[in-house]
């Protein structure tokens, strides 16, 4: 299974097609007054979309029970870089695009 993840100004929109159905979500910048830790901020110099192996996005989110936030870099033909603060440093992980 291969996920699309395509960055521009509008949002972030992660895609995904297989055997058993279809579906994408789209995640837009915002700010959360009563809950800061729910903030989404985007910086975005270029458009992106890239494809990427599900199976290794899974194992990436299993992370997230160790930090309040969580950041994606993406840049063309340059592997994603999943990065958690956990304080006292960083957990990132890195996984090249699908060609």
């Amino acid at each position: 299974e291969l996920v699309v993840i395509e960055a521009t100004k509008e949002g972030v929109k992660f895609s995904c097609q297989g055997d058993i159905g279809s579906g994408s979500v789209t995640i837009r910048q915002h700010t959360n007054v009563d809950k800061p830790d729910q903030n989404v901020t985007l910086a975005l110099a270029e458009p992106v979309a890239l494809t990427f192996s599900l199976k290794y996005l899974v194992n990436f989110c299993k992370a997230t029970n160790l930090s309040t936030k969580v950041k994606l870099c993406l840049s063309q033909e340059v592997p994603l870089l999943v990065e958690y603060d956990l304080g006292c440093g960083h957990l990132r992980f890195y996984l090249a695009p699908k060609v």
